[in-house]
């Protein structure tokens, strides 16, 4: 039994990891684009109705506020998924956040 690793081995397993890691990356982007929209669509409904929602600078706004939630999903989702919920199944992790974020 060898003590040390073989470079492939290594190689392969910062394959692994960059793969996860970009993989959570995307998956953070699109939840945290959904999680984003959904609330400003929520407070929009409470605060003003099904009009507010239909206005007409209502779509730009959500644009922006999905940009906004994609971009803190994809650096969020792999410090999450690594850091904090690394024993957690991410199935489990991604849905949890997600609800908390929306609320």
């Amino acid at each position: 039994m060898s003590w040390v690793q073989s470079t492939s081995d290594n190689a392969d397993r910062i394959e692994r990891v960059m793969t996860v890691t970009i993989g959570l990356g995307v998956t953070g982007a699109v939840v945290g684009a959904i999680c984003a929209t959904s609330a400003i669509s929520i407070v929009a409904l409470g605060a003003g109705g099904f009009p507010a929602v239909n206005s007409a600078g209502t779509p730009g706004y959500l644009a922006v506020v999905a940009g906004a939630g994609a971009l803190t999903g994809m650096f969020a989702a792999p410090l999450l998924g690594w850091g904090l919920l690394r024993r957690v199944p991410l199935g489990r992790a991604v849905t949890y956040t997600a609800i908390g974020t929306v609320l």
